[in-house]
């Protein structure tokens, strides 16, 4: 005999999306990075880097970041492939900055300056058995740069929400 109800379970789960519908702010996750090939130079198998040879029919001298050098390529910079990041959206997060002595599980806490605690949707990170909250390679709040501190899932017999606490990474102190 189960002491959580289905009905229990529903009530909850309605609360919570009824919470961060509410809430509404926006988190950018930076996720794993998408690797192609150079569309301006030739790839050398051997080494799996650029030649240092343009493609046919390419001239390095019309690309923007080109500074003179015949021999590395102004696209890949001689490493070979081009690296984009893949993102996605959060909205309905709710985000409070818990920088200095904050309460964590009922023991005070030092968090240094910029410090957020990020709470949402589980359903919104874990998709396919990925978490891409926990292979971010950066997140960003409000245009700021944050990494992951810690992540742990709340809810009832299922998960529904999450909170992790993030930290600001280019804060400059005076």
């Amino acid at each position: 005999m189960s002491l959580i109800k289905q009905k229990h379970q529903k009530l909850f789960e309605k609360k919570v999306l009824d919470l961060l519908t509410d809430l509404g702010d926006v988190v950018i996750i930076y996720l794993q990075q998408i690797k192609t090939v150079c569309a301006w130079c030739e790839l050398d198998s051997a080494t799996d880097r650029s030649s240092g040879i343009p493609k046919t029919g390419v001239d390095w001298e019309t690309h923007a970041n080109y500074k003179g050098n015949t021999l590395r390529c102004p696209e890949c910079f001689g490493v070979g492939y081009t690296i984009t990041w893949d993102t996605i959206t959060l909205s309905k997060t709710h985000i409070e900055d818990i920088s200095g002595e904050t309460y964590v599980k009922g023991k005070v806490a030092y968090f240094p300056a910029g410090t957020k605690r990020v709470t949402g949707l589980i359903s919104d990170v874990e998709v396919g058995g990925n978490n891409y909250l926990e292979i971010a390679k950066k997140l960003v709040i409000g245009g700021n740069d944050y990494k992951l501190y810690s992540y742990e899932k709340l809810g009832i017999k299922s998960d529904y929400i999450f909170r992790a606490i993030v930290e600001r990474t280019n804060i400059i102190e005076v």
